[in-house]
């Protein structure tokens, strides 16, 4: 049980159950199920001066944001193969005052607000390998999802549009996504990983249809030099694979997924 009271632009309180439990049934895995409830404080500031003027002459007003608050219930089996592990999991999320974000006008100024009824309904699973060959693991995680909201802006940028009756998709929304991907070590301490990201497309304007899909390839390089000096190369998007992530949403406007991202890192461990 979790009790949290805030005090900023506005004065809200919490109490948060959570309650799970697990099941070993030997040979057929492990059962799984929990109920949680979460609360996500609003923001401790929000837009003032020559904005809140933009943004009147763009007919929209900003309303206090309160805290986003979830109920989420889930439900899973993990299934033990010989050193590898399937995972299915069932969960169901219900928010109050669900975050979500704007474009203001004709601008690229993007915005919070909450809706005041959310949902996220999804299928889950997981594949982990052990070591192979001493070297190679292996992985993949799978999802069908649905993010729907519903009712009126509660928060945040508004033009007081009169909402869609029922559930309407969130601009995000994107039925299934795949990961999977590998890390190899190699001689001389040297490691290497990379993931393949599948996405079968996002929300095109207010739904209900879909964008084509996409896949992206990430991939990272390192070595080990000596007990506390590591260094990695990473490289994400390689293909330089361009894609919609919104095009003409009634809350998030137009805007791409990121081109290739390319970075080095030198990482020392200090002794303590």
């Amino acid at each position: 049980m979790r009790f949290e009271k805030f005090n900023g632009t506005l004065n809200e309180h919490s109490t948060s159950p959570r309650l799970g439990a697990a099941i070993n049934a030997g040979r057929f895995g492990v059962f799984r199920g929990s109920y949680s409830r979460y609360y996500q404080h609003p923001q401790v500031s929000t837009i003032s001066g020559p904005i809140i003027e933009f943004a009147a002459q763009q007919g929209f007003s900003f309303l206090p944001i309160a805290g986003e608050r979830n109920e989420i219930w889930e439900v899973g089996w993990a299934i033990p193969i010989h050193g590898w592990t399937l995972d299915f999991d069932r969960f169901h999320n219900r928010t109050r005052n669900a975050v979500d974000h704007d474009v203001l006008g004709n601008s690229s100024l993007l915005l919070p607000l909450t809706i005041e009824h959310g949902r996220v309904r999804a299928y889950e699973s997981t594949l982990r390998s052990p070591l192979l060959f001493n070297r190679l693991r292996v992985h993949y995680s799978a999802s069908y999802m649905t993010a729907q909201g519903a009712g009126k802006i509660s928060g945040g940028l508004t033009d007081f549009a009169p909402p869609k009756e029922g559930f309407f998709f969130l601009d995000h929304d994107q039925r299934w996504t795949v990961v999977a991907g590998s890390e190899l070590n190699l001689p001389g301490r040297f490691w290497l990983s990379e993931t393949v990201n599948y996405g079968s497309g996002f929300l095109r304007g207010d739904g209900p249809d879909h964008m084509p899909g996409h896949t992206t390839l990430d991939l990272a390089v390192g070595k080990n030099i000596g007990e506390n000096v590591s260094l990695k190369f990473t490289a994400l998007n390689v293909t330089n694979e361009l894609f919609l992530m919104g095009i003409n949403n009634s809350f998030a406007g137009t805007h791409y997924y990121a081109s290739r991202e390319i970075s080095v890192q030198l990482r020392y461990r200090f002794h303590f």
